[in-house]
């Protein structure tokens, strides 16, 4: 029987390294070659095939789970599917140039919206902007009310346990990883928070505005009902709005919007989670009641 030294294992893992680099380095390379191929046909730029490449990746996506969720397809079938999927991916981000520009952030939402920032900063959109700023500032005032309402005069506190748990978060993500003021911010006054020297410091990531009003739009829709779903589809496009207002003002990143989004999505399923958990472990008595307020969480 063959015994190795430590040495002698040691000397073989780094004896098989090179090989083992290559082997990774060919399954980058070989999902790379399609989409290489595919963008350099269309005669794309890097940057214009980086967006190409994650348009398709992103359409892909739905269905790709599905027939993954569902089994629709045989193994290897699948597999091939999968395999033009990950060089899609792949094509993403090997096109997604590294950022070496002194620390200035990249945001493809502040070079769209471009235009936008310039006639706001200008004396002709002055007034757009603020009376934008107000708007929002009276909408975000209006999402704290209807919560407070819901949560201490109707009795259904998953709004409001779905703001703390989520303003938890945002605060210590904010505080993680801070990101720089975006270049051309226009402040305006009326806007929330006001700017002033007692609040200096601002969170960019992520958004507070659009986080709250989608945990808004969620609850509506677990309330249940033609009425509560109009009203969620009300509240989707008044978080729309202000979500083009604050990436186009720079007062926020894209990816600002993006993370709030997102821990939306978890926080209110986590926490109607927990709520259900509750009402299973409450007495008999109180059981209904917490599953009702569970249900229009």
């Amino acid at each position: 029987m063959l015994v190795y030294e430590s040495g002698d294992v040691f000397h073989l893992l780094t004896m098989a390294m090179p090989t083992f680099a290559r082997l990774v380095e060919m399954v980058i390379e070989a999902p790379m070659t399609l989409s290489l191929w595919a963008t350099d046909s269309a005669g794309l730029s890097t940057a214009q095939a980086c967006i190409a490449c994650l348009a398709v990746f992103v359409a892909m996506t739905p269905p790709l789970y599905s027939i993954v969720r569902r089994g629709l397809l045989p193994a290897p079938v699948l597999l091939a599917v999968f395999y033009v999927w990950m060089a899609i991916g792949m094509g993403v981000e090997c096109r997604s140039e590294l950022n070496e520009s002194n620390g200035a952030i990249v945001d493809i939402g502040h070079d769209t919206l471009a235009p936008l920032n310039r006639y706001l900063n200008s004396a002709a959109g002055a007034t757009l902007n603020t009376a934008g700023a107000i708007l929002n500032t009276v909408y975000v005032f209006s999402i704290f009310a209807y919560a407070t309402w819901t949560g201490l005069v109707q009795k259904r506190p998953g709004l409001l346990l779905t703001g703390i748990v989520s303003g938890a978060v945002r605060m210590t993500v904010g505080v993680a990883t801070r990101l720089p003021a975006p270049q051309g911010y226009v402040a305006t006054d009326g806007d929330w928070p006001p700017p002033s020297d007692t609040c200096a410091g601002f969170i960019f990531n992520p958004s507070g505005h659009v986080m709250q009003s989608a945990l808004v739009s969620l609850s509506l829709r677990r309330t249940g009902g033609a009425a509560a779903l109009h009203a969620a589809r009300l509240v989707d496009l008044t978080n729309l709005a202000q979500a083009i207002r604050l990436i186009a003002t720079r007062g926020h990143f894209t990816v600002d919007i993006i993370t709030a989004i997102l821990i939306a999505l978890v926080v209110d399923e986590k926490v109607a989670a927990w709520q259900r958990k509750a009402a299973a472990a409450a007495p008999e008595e109180d059981a209904a009641a917490a599953l009702l307020a569970a249900k229009e969480h």
